[in-house]
């Protein structure tokens, strides 16, 4: 259940890094820790965009059952005729997508002043297969992530390593579906954009905007067809850009190959676990599983609840973590023996990019930290800075 990370700060982002790259319906922020020169520990922070996925669009996954049948009914002709409610679309985008489909991905980020851009050849067949091709500016394969569904493969090809691991939605979320549904909809509103055109396809628009100040707002469009996510803009407060994810070339693919969701491993490769699939403890287990004094509360302002608890291994310490939701938001609270080190502008950069179809968050967050008695506290989120300190001022 503990994880340990002895590799050096490069190293360990280089795993974060190639890991991360799977995720989108968009804050499993985690940290990596490592042992520096003159035997002090200090701790980096790097955002871990599998975590997105599974604490949003995985908390979503279930919605399918909760909203019904007739609720999951989007037939190309009912489309054309009448648009969905708000929240008939919400319930579409936490399905996901009714088939098999291939495409070419671009996602645009911009965190603090810096922006980065990435690109993919996608490929997904429901509920949980896909590969991931993301590409060099020349072209080149870069690296590939590729899922059968229960067991998750990432492929470096210019190191000769594999990382494998579970598979992104693959572990079970502790919250229900009514529950999630019902959370988001209690701090957020959801508005219907009308309909439109993305990659050659007819779309519906779906707008999430906060009902508390300091929290993100999205923009989706949803192909009328098969409810995939065919663009999605991501803003911060007060409307600042934040990311760009969209699908520019989309083609269902109902007799999609089967051996695309099959890596196979090249010679000479090698081959390790990446030992960051996350636990979801509740803070009763954690309390029993890690020892010490644990000192989460169960809620948070605006909104946020207890998700699930995590912890691991640091030396000869022990980082506990606390995630929190708003039904769409994550906030992650880290308890720790020591200081941590954290970047200097208050936004850490992304480690991958977004996956088309997601409804969340992007990997990169703002942050703040305290001390209480000897114990150290590290909260990270997209959420605004005064957002983050009225979370801390519960937590004092």
């Amino acid at each position: 259940m503990t994880r340990s990370h002895p590799e050096t700060p490069l190293r360990l982002q280089t795993r974060l890094s190639a890991s991360g790259v799977v995720a989108r319906t968009a804050a499993y922020l985690q940290y990596a820790a490592v042992l520096l020169p003159r035997r002090r520990l200090e701790t980096r922070v790097f955002a871990y965009q599998r975590g997105f996925w599974m604490a949003s669009d995985g908390r979503l996954k279930g919605l399918l059952r909760a909203a019904g049948a007739a609720a999951l009914l989007c037939t190309a002709a009912g489309a054309a005729t009448k648009a969905p409610e708000p929240q008939e679309l919400l319930r579409r985008v936490a399905a996901g997508p009714t088939g098999a489909y291939e495409g070419r991905m671009e996602v645009i980020r911009w965190y603090g002043k810096k922006t980065r851009a990435e690109e993919a050849r996608v490929y997904f067949d429901p509920p949980n297969r896909y590969r991931w091709e993301f590409l060099a500016p020349d072209g080149r394969p870069e690296r590939l992530v590729v899922s059968d569904g229960s067991k998750e493969h990432v492929y470096l090809p210019r190191e000769k390593r594999v990382l494998e691991g579970d598979a992104v939605k693959s572990s079970p979320k502790p919250s229900g579906p009514d529950e999630d549904i019902e959370l988001l909809l209690r701090n957020y509103r959801v508005a219907s954009l009308g309909e439109g055109t993305r990659a050659g396809r007819k779309v519906w628009g779906l707008e999430i905007s906060p009902l508390a100040a300091g929290k993100p707002s999205q923009r989706m469009w949803i192909d009328q067809e098969t409810s995939a996510v065919l663009e999605s803009r991501l803003f911060r407060e007060k409307g600042s850009f934040t990311v760009l994810s969209r699908l520019s070339h989309f083609t269902p693919r109902p007799d999609i190959d089967d051996e695309l969701f099959t890596l196979s491993i090249p010679t000479g490769s090698v081959v390790s676990e990446h030992g960051l699939d996350p636990d979801y403890l509740s803070l009763e287990e954690l309390r029993r599983a890690a020892g010490g004094k644990v000192t989460f509360p169960r809620d948070l302002p605006a909104g946020f609840v207890f998700e699930s608890a995590d912890f691991f291994e640091v030396g000869r310490g022990t980082v506990r973590q606390a995630r929190y939701t708003d039904g769409l938001a994550v906030v992650s609270v880290f308890q720790t023996a020591r200081p941590v080190r954290l970047p200097k502008d208050a936004i850490l950069e992304p480690a991958g990019p977004m996956r088309p179809g997601e409804l969340g968050l992007t990997s990169s967050g703002r942050f703040m930290r305290f001390q209480r008695g000897r114990t150290f506290y590290t909260l990270i989120g997209d959420v605004s800075q005064d957002l983050l300190e009225q979370l801390a001022a519960r937590l004092k």
